[in-house]
Protein backbone atom coordinates (compact mmCIF):
# COMPACT_ATOMS: atom_id res chain seq x y z
CA UNK A 1 0.00 0.00 0.00
CA UNK A 2 2.96 2.12 0.65
CA UNK A 3 6.07 3.00 2.66
CA UNK A 4 4.14 5.74 4.90
CA UNK A 5 1.24 7.45 6.63
CA UNK A 6 0.12 10.75 6.91
CA UNK A 7 -2.52 12.10 9.14
CA UNK A 8 -4.88 14.14 6.55
CA UNK A 9 -8.27 15.85 7.17
CA UNK A 10 -9.38 15.29 3.91
CA UNK A 11 -8.15 13.56 0.57
CA UNK A 12 -9.38 13.78 -2.81
CA UNK A 13 -11.17 11.31 -4.61
CA UNK A 14 -9.70 8.11 -6.08
CA UNK A 15 -7.09 7.88 -2.53
CA UNK A 16 -6.67 5.25 -0.11
CA UNK A 17 -7.16 6.82 3.32
CA UNK A 18 -7.95 4.54 6.54
CA UNK A 19 -10.10 5.80 8.92
CA UNK A 20 -9.86 4.32 12.73
CA UNK A 21 -12.15 3.33 15.28
CA UNK A 22 -14.68 1.39 13.58
CA UNK A 23 -14.08 -1.64 14.92
CA UNK A 24 -17.40 -2.18 16.54
CA UNK A 25 -19.18 -0.41 13.99
CA UNK A 26 -18.50 -1.70 10.59
CA UNK A 27 -18.25 -5.41 9.95
CA UNK A 28 -16.75 -5.81 6.32
CA UNK A 29 -18.03 -3.18 4.51
CA UNK A 30 -20.30 0.09 5.00
CA UNK A 31 -20.94 3.69 3.24
CA UNK A 32 -19.72 6.57 5.18
CA UNK A 33 -21.34 10.07 4.71
CA UNK A 34 -21.89 13.11 6.55
CA UNK A 35 -24.96 13.34 5.18
CA UNK A 36 -28.34 11.17 5.94
CA UNK A 37 -29.60 11.60 2.00
CA UNK A 38 -26.19 9.35 0.89
CA UNK A 39 -27.39 6.21 -1.43
CA UNK A 40 -25.92 3.78 0.15
CA UNK A 41 -22.78 1.84 -1.86
CA UNK A 42 -23.51 -1.51 -3.69
CA UNK A 43 -22.08 -4.23 -0.88
CA UNK A 44 -18.80 -5.91 -1.41
CA UNK A 45 -18.66 -8.95 -4.00
CA UNK A 46 -16.94 -11.41 -3.20
CA UNK A 47 -15.02 -13.92 -5.37
CA UNK A 48 -16.73 -16.95 -4.08
CA UNK A 49 -19.83 -17.95 -1.32
CA UNK A 50 -19.22 -20.26 1.31
CA UNK A 51 -19.14 -23.81 0.10
CA UNK A 52 -17.26 -26.22 2.88
CA UNK A 53 -18.70 -25.43 6.58
CA UNK A 54 -17.49 -26.09 9.54
CA UNK A 55 -18.09 -26.10 13.42
CA UNK A 56 -15.26 -24.58 15.51
CA UNK A 57 -14.62 -24.59 19.46
CA UNK A 58 -12.58 -24.86 21.54
CA UNK A 59 -11.03 -27.72 24.40
CA UNK A 60 -12.68 -25.59 27.08
CA UNK A 61 -15.60 -23.52 27.37
CA UNK A 62 -14.17 -21.03 28.76
CA UNK A 63 -12.08 -20.05 25.78
CA UNK A 64 -15.28 -20.09 23.76
CA UNK A 65 -15.47 -16.24 23.65
CA UNK A 66 -11.51 -15.73 23.17
CA UNK A 67 -12.34 -17.87 19.87
CA UNK A 68 -15.67 -15.86 19.06
CA UNK A 69 -13.44 -12.93 19.26
CA UNK A 70 -11.19 -14.57 16.59
CA UNK A 71 -13.65 -15.47 14.62
CA UNK A 72 -14.97 -11.98 14.06
CA UNK A 73 -12.08 -10.62 13.33
CA UNK A 74 -11.19 -13.13 10.59
CA UNK A 75 -15.09 -12.47 9.43
CA UNK A 76 -13.79 -8.86 8.91
CA UNK A 77 -10.20 -8.96 7.29
CA UNK A 78 -11.14 -11.84 4.96
CA UNK A 79 -14.45 -11.02 2.53
CA UNK A 80 -14.82 -14.66 1.61
CA UNK A 81 -15.43 -16.33 4.87
CA UNK A 82 -19.07 -15.84 6.70
CA UNK A 83 -19.14 -16.42 10.65
CA UNK A 84 -22.48 -17.53 12.66
CA UNK A 85 -23.82 -19.13 15.23
CA UNK A 86 -26.52 -21.94 14.53
CA UNK A 87 -29.47 -22.18 17.02
CA UNK A 88 -27.75 -24.89 19.13
CA UNK A 89 -24.86 -22.57 20.36
CA UNK A 90 -22.42 -24.07 17.55
CA UNK A 91 -19.93 -21.37 16.00
CA UNK A 92 -19.94 -21.79 12.60
CA UNK A 93 -17.24 -21.26 10.38
CA UNK A 94 -17.94 -20.80 6.32
CA UNK A 95 -14.81 -20.69 3.83
CA UNK A 96 -14.62 -21.03 -0.46
CA UNK A 97 -13.10 -24.93 -0.09
CA UNK A 98 -10.80 -26.96 1.74
CA UNK A 99 -7.67 -25.21 1.37
CA UNK A 100 -9.63 -21.67 2.21
CA UNK A 101 -10.37 -23.62 5.30
CA UNK A 102 -6.85 -24.73 6.45
CA UNK A 103 -5.40 -20.93 5.66
CA UNK A 104 -7.88 -19.58 7.91
CA UNK A 105 -7.34 -22.07 10.69
CA UNK A 106 -4.20 -21.12 10.46
CA UNK A 107 -4.73 -17.31 10.67
CA UNK A 108 -6.70 -18.81 13.53
CA UNK A 109 -3.76 -20.07 15.33
CA UNK A 110 -0.74 -17.20 14.34
CA UNK A 111 -2.98 -14.19 14.31
CA UNK A 112 -6.50 -13.71 16.29
CA UNK A 113 -6.41 -16.87 18.73
CA UNK A 114 -2.83 -17.55 19.26
CA UNK A 115 -2.00 -20.33 21.57
CA UNK A 116 -5.82 -21.69 21.71
CA UNK A 117 -6.04 -25.14 20.73
CA UNK A 118 -9.01 -25.50 18.11
CA UNK A 119 -11.11 -28.49 17.13
CA UNK A 120 -13.05 -28.32 13.99
CA UNK A 121 -15.33 -30.61 12.95
CA UNK A 122 -16.00 -32.42 9.75
CA UNK A 123 -17.57 -30.47 6.97
CA UNK A 124 -21.15 -30.09 7.69
CA UNK A 125 -23.13 -31.69 4.65
CA UNK A 126 -26.80 -29.80 4.30
CA UNK A 127 -29.77 -31.33 3.38
CA UNK A 128 -33.22 -30.57 2.88
CA UNK A 129 -36.30 -32.67 3.39
CA UNK A 130 -39.32 -32.74 1.18
CA UNK A 131 -42.63 -33.94 -0.16
CA UNK A 132 -43.35 -34.90 -3.71
CA UNK A 133 -47.29 -34.81 -4.94
CA UNK A 134 -48.09 -37.65 -7.26
CA UNK A 135 -48.27 -35.08 -10.08
CA UNK A 136 -44.25 -34.45 -9.34
CA UNK A 137 -43.37 -37.96 -8.81
CA UNK A 138 -45.32 -38.92 -12.49
CA UNK A 139 -43.03 -36.06 -14.09
CA UNK A 140 -40.03 -37.23 -12.20
CA UNK A 141 -40.56 -40.81 -13.52
CA UNK A 142 -41.69 -39.32 -17.03
CA UNK A 143 -38.21 -37.09 -17.56
CA UNK A 144 -36.26 -40.61 -15.93
CA UNK A 145 -38.25 -42.74 -18.21
CA UNK A 146 -37.34 -40.13 -21.15
CA UNK A 147 -33.77 -39.82 -20.18
CA UNK A 148 -33.30 -43.87 -20.34
CA UNK A 149 -34.81 -43.72 -23.82
CA UNK A 150 -32.48 -41.77 -24.79
CA UNK A 151 -29.37 -43.18 -23.22
CA UNK A 152 -29.63 -46.43 -24.99
CA UNK A 153 -31.80 -45.53 -28.04
CA UNK A 154 -30.49 -43.10 -30.35
CA UNK A 155 -34.29 -42.44 -32.02
CA UNK A 156 -37.82 -43.68 -31.41
CA UNK A 157 -37.11 -45.54 -34.74
CA UNK A 158 -34.43 -47.04 -33.66
CA UNK A 159 -36.59 -48.42 -30.45
CA UNK A 160 -39.21 -49.62 -32.42
CA UNK A 161 -36.48 -51.61 -34.66
CA UNK A 162 -35.05 -53.23 -31.56
CA UNK A 163 -38.94 -54.11 -30.35
CA UNK A 164 -39.36 -55.77 -33.78
CA UNK A 165 -36.00 -57.40 -33.53
CA UNK A 166 -37.06 -58.63 -30.10
CA UNK A 167 -40.40 -59.97 -31.14
CA UNK A 168 -38.66 -61.98 -34.65
CA UNK A 169 -36.48 -64.13 -32.64
CA UNK A 170 -39.13 -65.53 -30.64
CA UNK A 171 -40.46 -68.24 -30.73
CA UNK A 172 -44.49 -69.37 -31.43
CA UNK A 173 -44.75 -70.04 -27.88
CA UNK A 174 -43.02 -67.25 -26.85
CA UNK A 175 -45.21 -65.03 -28.74
CA UNK A 176 -48.78 -66.35 -27.61
CA UNK A 177 -47.24 -65.47 -24.21
CA UNK A 178 -46.38 -62.15 -24.48
CA UNK A 179 -49.44 -60.96 -26.95
CA UNK A 180 -51.43 -62.78 -23.62
CA UNK A 181 -49.18 -60.63 -20.93
CA UNK A 182 -49.72 -57.37 -23.01
CA UNK A 183 -53.47 -57.68 -23.16
CA UNK A 184 -53.60 -58.57 -19.37
CA UNK A 185 -51.68 -55.64 -18.76
CA UNK A 186 -53.93 -53.23 -21.13
CA UNK A 187 -56.73 -54.68 -19.31
CA UNK A 188 -55.28 -53.41 -16.08
CA UNK A 189 -54.54 -50.24 -16.89
CA UNK A 190 -57.98 -50.22 -18.21
CA UNK A 191 -59.42 -51.07 -15.07
CA UNK A 192 -56.83 -48.65 -13.34
CA UNK A 193 -58.29 -45.96 -15.61
CA UNK A 194 -62.17 -46.33 -14.70
CA UNK A 195 -61.08 -46.07 -11.34
CA UNK A 196 -59.21 -43.10 -10.85
CA UNK A 197 -62.35 -41.70 -12.71
CA UNK A 198 -64.54 -42.52 -10.42
CA UNK A 199 -62.52 -41.30 -7.99
CA UNK A 200 -62.45 -38.33 -8.95
CA UNK A 201 -66.09 -38.12 -9.44
CA UNK A 202 -67.09 -38.92 -5.92
CA UNK A 203 -64.40 -36.57 -4.46
CA UNK A 204 -66.83 -33.93 -3.83
CA UNK A 205 -68.80 -36.45 -1.34
CA UNK A 206 -65.56 -37.84 0.42
CA UNK A 207 -65.05 -35.31 3.38
CA UNK A 208 -69.05 -36.07 3.77
CA UNK A 209 -68.46 -39.60 3.91
CA UNK A 210 -65.70 -39.31 6.55
CA UNK A 211 -67.82 -37.20 8.65
CA UNK A 212 -70.59 -40.13 8.43
CA UNK A 213 -67.54 -43.15 9.22
CA UNK A 214 -66.18 -40.97 12.08
CA UNK A 215 -69.65 -40.45 13.75
CA UNK A 216 -70.20 -44.68 13.51
CA UNK A 217 -66.63 -45.23 15.15
CA UNK A 218 -65.34 -47.53 11.54
CA UNK A 219 -62.06 -46.54 12.17
CA UNK A 220 -60.49 -48.90 9.15
CA UNK A 221 -62.95 -47.29 6.92
CA UNK A 222 -61.41 -43.63 8.61
CA UNK A 223 -57.81 -44.66 7.27
CA UNK A 224 -59.02 -45.90 4.04
CA UNK A 225 -60.96 -42.31 3.32
CA UNK A 226 -57.65 -40.73 5.05
CA UNK A 227 -55.41 -42.24 2.36
CA UNK A 228 -57.51 -41.23 -0.29
CA UNK A 229 -57.85 -37.41 0.29
CA UNK A 230 -54.23 -37.60 2.11
CA UNK A 231 -55.57 -36.35 5.48
CA UNK A 232 -54.10 -37.33 8.54
CA UNK A 233 -55.89 -36.99 11.74
CA UNK A 234 -54.14 -36.79 15.18
CA UNK A 235 -54.89 -35.89 18.79
CA UNK A 236 -53.60 -33.80 21.14
CA UNK A 237 -51.20 -34.94 24.11
CA UNK A 238 -55.02 -35.01 26.82
CA UNK A 239 -57.00 -36.38 23.70
CA UNK A 240 -59.48 -33.39 24.07
CA UNK A 241 -59.26 -32.00 20.87
CA UNK A 242 -58.31 -34.06 16.70
CA UNK A 243 -56.40 -32.08 14.62
CA UNK A 244 -57.01 -32.88 10.59
CA UNK A 245 -54.38 -32.34 8.30
CA UNK A 246 -52.80 -32.36 5.14
CA UNK A 247 -49.44 -31.92 3.76
CA UNK A 248 -48.66 -30.85 -0.18
CA UNK A 249 -45.67 -30.55 -2.15
CA UNK A 250 -45.16 -27.10 -4.11
CA UNK A 251 -43.13 -27.07 -7.08
CA UNK A 252 -39.68 -27.07 -7.37
CA UNK A 253 -39.96 -23.95 -9.48
CA UNK A 254 -41.97 -21.91 -6.73
CA UNK A 255 -39.43 -23.24 -3.81
CA UNK A 256 -36.53 -21.60 -5.95
CA UNK A 257 -38.72 -18.65 -6.69
CA UNK A 258 -39.55 -18.18 -2.27
CA UNK A 259 -35.90 -18.70 -1.79
CA UNK A 260 -34.35 -16.55 -4.41
CA UNK A 261 -36.87 -13.60 -3.11
CA UNK A 262 -36.26 -13.86 0.45
CA UNK A 263 -36.00 -10.03 0.47
CA UNK A 264 -39.09 -9.29 -0.29
CA UNK A 265 -40.96 -11.50 1.49
CA UNK A 266 -39.25 -10.26 4.71
CA UNK A 267 -40.15 -6.61 3.23
CA UNK A 268 -43.73 -8.25 3.51
CA UNK A 269 -43.65 -8.90 7.51
CA UNK A 270 -41.42 -5.71 8.10
CA UNK A 271 -44.77 -4.10 6.94
CA UNK A 272 -47.22 -5.97 8.33
CA UNK A 273 -45.53 -6.15 12.00
CA UNK A 274 -45.08 -2.28 11.74
CA UNK A 275 -46.91 0.46 13.79
CA UNK A 276 -50.13 0.54 11.85
CA UNK A 277 -50.39 4.10 12.81
CA UNK A 278 -47.22 4.97 10.30
CA UNK A 279 -47.92 5.25 6.56
CA UNK A 280 -45.78 2.12 4.50
CA UNK A 281 -42.76 4.09 2.83
CA UNK A 282 -43.65 4.25 -1.50
CA UNK A 283 -40.33 2.31 -2.27
CA UNK A 284 -41.32 -0.70 0.62
CA UNK A 285 -44.99 -0.57 -1.06
CA UNK A 286 -43.66 -1.00 -4.39
CA UNK A 287 -41.51 -4.40 -3.48
CA UNK A 288 -44.15 -5.62 -1.28
CA UNK A 289 -46.83 -5.46 -4.34
CA UNK A 290 -43.83 -6.90 -6.82
CA UNK A 291 -42.98 -9.81 -4.71
CA UNK A 292 -46.74 -10.69 -3.89
CA UNK A 293 -47.79 -10.26 -8.07
CA UNK A 294 -44.40 -12.64 -8.99
CA UNK A 295 -45.55 -14.79 -6.81
CA UNK A 296 -49.10 -16.06 -7.33
CA UNK A 297 -48.06 -15.28 -11.01
CA UNK A 298 -45.02 -18.05 -10.04
CA UNK A 299 -47.98 -20.45 -8.57
CA UNK A 300 -49.81 -19.97 -11.92
CA UNK A 301 -47.69 -20.80 -14.28
CA UNK A 302 -46.51 -24.02 -12.69
CA UNK A 303 -50.29 -25.16 -12.82
CA UNK A 304 -50.82 -24.69 -8.87
CA UNK A 305 -54.78 -25.50 -8.23
CA UNK A 306 -56.88 -22.42 -7.74
CA UNK A 307 -58.18 -24.27 -4.96
CA UNK A 308 -54.93 -24.10 -3.29
CA UNK A 309 -53.95 -21.01 -4.83
CA UNK A 310 -57.07 -18.82 -2.68
CA UNK A 311 -56.41 -20.97 0.34
CA UNK A 312 -52.79 -19.25 0.06
CA UNK A 313 -54.48 -15.51 -0.22
CA UNK A 314 -57.05 -16.52 1.97
CA UNK A 315 -55.73 -18.45 4.88
CA UNK A 316 -52.13 -18.44 4.62
CA UNK A 317 -50.82 -18.32 8.48
CA UNK A 318 -46.66 -17.75 7.97
CA UNK A 319 -43.92 -19.19 5.93
CA UNK A 320 -41.51 -21.24 7.25
CA UNK A 321 -38.99 -21.74 9.66
CA UNK A 322 -38.36 -18.73 10.79
CA UNK A 323 -40.34 -16.74 8.56
CA UNK A 324 -38.72 -16.89 5.35
CA UNK A 325 -38.49 -20.86 4.17
CA UNK A 326 -40.14 -22.05 1.13
CA UNK A 327 -42.90 -24.17 3.72
CA UNK A 328 -46.14 -22.30 4.05
CA UNK A 329 -48.92 -22.76 7.13
CA UNK A 330 -52.33 -22.57 5.49
CA UNK A 331 -54.77 -22.47 9.06
CA UNK A 332 -58.46 -22.53 7.37
CA UNK A 333 -59.13 -21.91 11.42
CA UNK A 334 -57.62 -18.17 10.71
CA UNK A 335 -59.70 -15.26 10.08
CA UNK A 336 -59.33 -14.25 6.52
CA UNK A 337 -58.44 -10.26 7.85
CA UNK A 338 -55.84 -12.23 9.41
CA UNK A 339 -54.27 -13.92 7.13
CA UNK A 340 -50.26 -13.34 5.46
CA UNK A 341 -51.50 -11.84 2.47
CA UNK A 342 -54.75 -10.04 3.63
CA UNK A 343 -52.88 -8.37 6.51
CA UNK A 344 -50.63 -6.66 4.07
CA UNK A 345 -53.47 -5.89 1.51
CA UNK A 346 -54.85 -3.72 4.26
CA UNK A 347 -51.97 -2.44 5.29
CA UNK A 348 -50.66 -1.29 1.36
CA UNK A 349 -54.58 0.38 1.18
CA UNK A 350 -54.66 -1.20 -1.94
CA UNK A 351 -57.62 -2.94 -3.92
CA UNK A 352 -57.42 -7.01 -4.22
CA UNK A 353 -56.48 -6.19 -8.04
CA UNK A 354 -53.11 -4.53 -7.21
CA UNK A 355 -51.73 -7.73 -5.71
CA UNK A 356 -53.89 -10.68 -6.70
CA UNK A 357 -54.64 -12.42 -10.54
CA UNK A 358 -57.58 -11.42 -11.68
CA UNK A 359 -59.22 -15.25 -12.42
CA UNK A 360 -57.97 -15.79 -8.76
CA UNK A 361 -60.37 -12.61 -7.17
CA UNK A 362 -63.26 -14.19 -10.23
CA UNK A 363 -63.15 -17.84 -8.61
CA UNK A 364 -63.86 -16.52 -5.41
CA UNK A 365 -66.38 -14.88 -5.83
CA UNK A 366 -67.91 -17.95 -8.11
CA UNK A 367 -67.10 -19.69 -4.04
CA UNK A 368 -68.48 -16.60 -2.65
CA UNK A 369 -71.09 -18.29 -0.54
CA UNK A 370 -69.91 -21.45 0.18
CA UNK A 371 -66.93 -19.75 1.47
CA UNK A 372 -68.71 -17.62 3.83
CA UNK A 373 -70.57 -20.74 5.23
CA UNK A 374 -67.25 -22.67 5.86
CA UNK A 375 -65.47 -19.15 7.46
CA UNK A 376 -68.75 -19.37 10.26
CA UNK A 377 -68.08 -22.90 11.12
CA UNK A 378 -64.31 -23.11 11.49
CA UNK A 379 -64.30 -19.56 13.20
CA UNK A 380 -67.21 -21.12 15.90
CA UNK A 381 -64.87 -24.39 16.42
CA UNK A 382 -61.84 -22.26 16.57
CA UNK A 383 -63.47 -20.18 19.39
CA UNK A 384 -65.03 -23.68 21.11
CA UNK A 385 -61.32 -25.24 20.82
CA UNK A 386 -59.83 -21.68 22.03
CA UNK A 387 -62.15 -20.92 25.01
CA UNK A 388 -61.81 -25.30 26.09
CA UNK A 389 -58.28 -24.61 26.66
CA UNK A 390 -58.54 -20.99 28.28
CA UNK A 391 -56.65 -18.87 25.87
CA UNK A 392 -57.67 -16.71 22.69
CA UNK A 393 -58.18 -17.55 18.59
CA UNK A 394 -54.45 -15.36 18.36
CA UNK A 395 -53.10 -18.10 21.31
CA UNK A 396 -54.21 -20.83 19.39
CA UNK A 397 -53.20 -20.05 15.69
CA UNK A 398 -49.57 -19.21 18.01
CA UNK A 399 -49.68 -22.69 19.19
CA UNK A 400 -50.23 -24.22 15.65
CA UNK A 401 -47.59 -21.89 14.14
CA UNK A 402 -44.87 -23.22 16.68
CA UNK A 403 -46.16 -26.85 15.89
CA UNK A 404 -45.47 -25.59 12.10
CA UNK A 405 -41.94 -24.28 12.94
CA UNK A 406 -40.99 -27.71 14.82
CA UNK A 407 -42.02 -29.66 11.97
CA UNK A 408 -40.11 -27.64 9.16
CA UNK A 409 -36.86 -27.14 10.86
CA UNK A 410 -36.79 -30.90 11.66
CA UNK A 411 -37.98 -33.21 9.06
CA UNK A 412 -39.84 -36.62 10.13
CA UNK A 413 -36.97 -38.24 7.71
CA UNK A 414 -33.44 -37.23 9.40
CA UNK A 415 -34.16 -34.02 11.54
CA UNK A 416 -32.57 -31.93 8.67
CA UNK A 417 -34.97 -28.54 7.39
CA UNK A 418 -37.70 -29.11 5.00
CA UNK A 419 -38.61 -27.30 2.11
CA UNK A 420 -41.28 -26.63 -0.46
CA UNK A 421 -43.81 -28.17 1.69
CA UNK A 422 -47.62 -26.56 1.92
CA UNK A 423 -49.22 -27.80 5.67
CA UNK A 424 -53.00 -27.33 5.43
CA UNK A 425 -55.33 -27.17 8.83
CA UNK A 426 -58.40 -28.71 8.06
CA UNK A 427 -59.87 -28.95 11.11
CA UNK A 428 -60.36 -29.07 14.71
CA UNK A 429 -62.62 -30.68 17.04
CA UNK A 430 -63.09 -31.11 20.52
CA UNK A 431 -63.70 -35.03 21.98
CA UNK A 432 -66.72 -34.62 24.11
CA UNK A 433 -67.12 -38.15 24.76
CA UNK A 434 -63.64 -38.12 25.85
CA UNK A 435 -63.70 -34.85 27.65
CA UNK A 436 -66.85 -35.92 29.96
CA UNK A 437 -65.09 -39.14 30.35
CA UNK A 438 -62.41 -37.00 32.46
CA UNK A 439 -65.07 -35.15 34.04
Amino acid sequence: MGSNLKLVNQAPAGSIVGIGGLENIVVKYATLSSSDACPNFTKLQTISQGLVKVTVETESGQDMDILKEGLLKLNKSDPSVSFSINARGEYILSTCGQVHLERCIKDLNDDFCPGLPIQVSQPIIPFKETIISKRMSNRVFKNASEGFEELFSDSDSEAEEVKEKAKDEMTVGEMIEYEKKMEEFNEQLAIQKELLKSEQQLDPYMEKLLEVKLSQGDEKMTRKLNEVKGWFRDSTSNKCCHLKMRALGLEDEVSRFIEKNGRGLRNCYEIIMANESLAVPPQRKELALEFTQAFFKCLKENQTSSRLQLLIKNHSSVFGPKRLGTNILINKFLEKEKSLFMHLLRRLGCESSALFPPFLIEYEQEREAKALKEAERCLGKAQEVAQFYEMTTKQLDSAIVSGFEMAVSNGPLMDEPMQGAVFIVDDLELDRKHIEEKQ
